[in-house]
């Protein structure tokens, strides 16, 4: 049977404690997804969202449960007050993040794919453990950095990509002009060609 009360809370005060959660959690998962899902990568907004949220709840449940337990037990005069550690729960949220996330690593041929959606997912994990333990400014600046992160190191390995293929054709461009008998490694073939007519 449902009970109004949750954990010492009311309906409206236990509404008051959960939504906050939801909402910040929604906000920056949404952030993430989207971001992701705009690059077209496995971890999209749905995914970002849930495991967000999830892991905010799961801190808030933990968290209001320790603080009952050990007012339940200071009321009954207990010489031994029960105690709850919300840091086991908070460890079985990263455990049960970290087998999502090796769910999404796979193997293509010869290399490995996935590693970056994985290390994605256990990263809105903590996003979602920090809001559940009330750090809702701090998930949100956190958030905006990761996005930042994202953005700025992808930028950074299309340059690295780029300037790796302007070498390996200049490269095979100075093995073919010295396959030629060229001498002159800045020239291409045309220019010596219209310099000696």
């Amino acid at each position: 049977m449902w009970s109004p009360d949750f954990l010492g809370l009311d309906a409206q005060e236990s509404l008051w404690f959960f939504a906050p959660k939801v909402l910040v959690g929604t906000v920056c998962g949404f952030g993430v997804g989207l971001e992701r899902q705009l690059k077209d990568r496995p971890v999209g907004i749905r995914t970002a969202v849930l495991v967000c949220v999830g892991s905010a709840l799961f801190t808030a449940t933990a968290v209001l449960l320790s603080s009952e337990l050990r007012a339940v037990s200071r009321a009954a005069g207990d010489a031994m007050p029960m105690f709850s550690d919300p840091g086991r729960i908070i460890s079985q949220i990263v455990s049960g993040v970290g087998f999502i996330g090796a769910g999404v690593i796979f193997k293509l041929q010869d290399r490995v794919a996935g590693i970056t959606t994985a290390a994605l997912i256990w990263a809105v994990c903590a996003m979602g453990i920090i809001i559940g333990l009330g750090g809702y400014l701090t998930s949100i600046v956190l958030t905006a950095g990761l996005i930042g992160a994202l953005m700025a190191i992808e930028r950074i390995e299309t340059m690295a990509a780029f300037r790796s293929i302007v070498a390996r054709r200049k490269r095979a461009y100075l093995r073919r002009q010295a396959a030629l008998g060229l001498q002159d490694d800045d020239a291409s073939p045309t220019e010596k060609t219209s310099g000696a007519a």
